[in-house]
């Protein structure tokens, strides 16, 4: 596999015709805690690329955990197209 970028709705506005000349696969923040990222569906929609998914986890405890858990699903199964992978953000020991 080529190259791989991470996109959440940080990136703002992005023009996908020129980023599949270059990227072979995309990473969508779908989600962090309990909201979906706004830029979501409209990226999975437009980006014409395989791509994965990644919940940035908020959760403190293992309750929180599975619920966001199951969020991740539910955020990306909106999308027209599915991803090929899910990842969880886990940037801190809880």
């Amino acid at each position: 596999m080529g190259k791989i970028i991470d996109v959440s709705y940080w990136q703002g506005d992005i023009d996908w015709a020129k980023v599949r000349k270059e990227v072979d696969f995309v990473i969508f923040r779908a989600s962090i805690g309990e909201k979906i990222d706004s830029k979501f569906l409209t990226y999975a929609h437009d980006c014409g690329l395989p791509f994965g998914v990644y919940h940035y986890v908020k959760a403190s405890n293992k309750k929180e955990a599975i619920k966001e858990a199951k969020w991740i699903v539910d955020c990306a199964n909106q999308s027209d197209i599915k991803p090929t992978i899910y990842y969880a953000d886990i940037e801190y020991e809880t």
